[in-house]
């Protein structure tokens, strides 16, 4: 009886052999014509998981791969028969091998869009998946890795579903210190990953957010570049979503590694630190006041200076347009620097507007303080100038920055001549440089607020021809 069943399975592997074999030896032009005939034989296909005959399941189980390695796989095709039907009892009946076949094709399935993925959380695999994470040192590497790139998946388009179901302890178990399962980059990375699409979608719930922070702590200072530039983003989408976010991670040691990272040399972990530092700063004077303290500013005088990419640049100046609208005190520290130099050339000379208006958005917020040193400062440095360059641009917003700006650099000139006993020196220099002419053109822009803001200007501190206030009246 023995010698029998040896003899069937030595039969088995010689077939399965002379398959592969088969299968290795077909070409390119060959393998395409295969696919084509699969996607169309998918009714039958997915009828041959019923069958008996393992090698007839084996060879369905392989075209059903095979059509989900296409560029765009035909998924809806796949889920239009009654495919998970058939895999949630075969996946429990057969081998491991079979089993992990069976599960990877559930995994690419999870990769479709939110239509798509919707029938995948009604199977028996969501609870599969969190089975294999919960006691990972009892399963084979190759399923546990699958199970968290399976419920990654499903976070993209239902991370609520995932928490529901618990997948928050298993997650800060595989990160704790103590677990052999951490040294394994390829566990880092998924719980690094899972997590940054669970906090993108859950920012706002400071419950889930508080479980989450001791993971992202633990990975962005993790060695593995990856991992930290998850981890990394997982803080900004934390962030941005509220002032509560952001205090969570102050509370944190988070705030101080994410100063070194944004000086990392591989942008995809610097950008999205600044991104993260951009977000604690727009929150309250304190919690900017905490960034300070750790460094942030002087942090970002190599990178002003070295600036190249575009997006860099802009994330840049929003950050100083933040660290100024502060208190004074914050301003002051951001002038002590010597980057306003910088921005005033990005402010003169970029060639993407948004940078432009970033830029000036730095300068509208110091002038806004109306504190006369400050204001004395900018001038020294050409910024009227600058400015008087930029009133021919056709960005609407642009204009309305400067001639806001313009407005509250007269406004100091004001108090400087009060307490000085002379005239507003601000406005000779702009009628001296032509500065008005510029301004009067203005009220003929077809743009309502850029017009009320060169009017308000002139006004105020000029006379205004009036027919110039008929030509606004029409």
């Amino acid at each position: 009886k023995n010698k029998k069943k040896n003899r069937q399975r030595k039969r088995k592997e010689k077939r399965r052999y002379n398959m592969e074999k088969r299968r290795k030896m077909l070409s390119g032009k060959e393998m395409e014509e295969e696919i084509a005939s699969a996607v169309n034989a998918i009714p039958e296909i997915v009828r041959n998981l019923t069958r008996r005959n393992e090698e007839e399941q084996r060879e369905a189980i392989r075209l059903i791969k095979r059509i989900l390695n296409m560029t765009n796989p035909p998924i809806d095709k796949l889920l239009q028969e009654p495919l998970l039907e058939y895999i949630g009892p075969l996946y429990k009946q057969t081998h491991k091998d079979m089993q992990y076949d069976l599960f990877w094709i559930i995994h690419n399935l999870s990769i479709g869009d939110e239509i798509e993925v919707k029938p995948l959380l009604e199977t028996y695999f969501l609870e599969e998946a969190l089975d294999i994470i919960s006691v990972p040192e009892t399963k084979e590497a190759r399923f546990v890795d699958l199970a968290l790139s399976f419920i990654g998946n499903i976070c993209c388009t239902d991370s609520e579903i995932m928490i529901a179901k618990g997948v928050i302890p298993p997650l800060i178990k595989l990160t704790n210190y103590q677990n052999e399962l951490r040294k394994d980059v390829r566990i880092r990375m998924y719980v690094a990953w899972i997590t940054s699409r669970i906090t993108k979608a859950q920012a706002k719930d400071r419950n889930i957010i508080n479980q989450f922070l001791p993971i992202i702590e633990t990975c962005i200072y993790d060695e593995d570049t990856q991992i930290q530039s998850d981890a990394t983003w997982s803080v900004h989408y934390i962030c941005a979503a509220s002032e509560h976010g952001i205090q969570m991670v102050l509370e944190t040691s988070i705030t101080k590694q994410l100063v070194s990272l944004m000086m990392h040399p591989e942008e995809t972990i610097s950008l999205p630190a600044l991104k993260a530092l951009g977000d604690i700063v727009r929150g309250n004077d304190y919690q900017t006041q905490q960034v300070i303290n750790v460094g942030f500013i002087n942090a970002l005088i190599p990178l002003i200076h070295k600036a190249k990419v575009p997006s860099m640049i802009s994330e840049l100046c929003w950050i100083l347009g933040n660290l100024t609208a502060g208190d004074i005190n914050q301003t002051e520290e951001v002038l002590k620097t010597n980057m306003i130099p910088t921005i005033i050339q990005f402010l003169r000379n970029a060639n993407k507007m948004d940078i432009k208006i970033d830029a000036a958005y730095v300068f509208a917020n110091i002038l806004q303080h109306h504190h006369i040193p400050f204001t004395t400062y900018l001038i020294q440095q050409n910024l009227m100038d600058v400015f008087s360059e930029l009133l021919t641009s056709t960005s609407i917003k642009l204009l309305k920055i400067i001639l806001d700006s313009l407005y509250d650099i007269l406004m100091v000139g004001d108090k400087m001549a009060l307490h000085n006993h002379i005239t507003n020196q601000y406005a000779q220099y702009m009628i001296d440089k032509q500065i008005v002419d510029k301004i009067e053109y203005l009220l003929y822009h077809d743009n309502i607020d850029v017009q009320g803001a060169a009017k308000r200007l002139l006004h105020h501190y000029f006379t205004a021809d009036e027919e110039d206030d008929e030509l606004m009246m029409n």
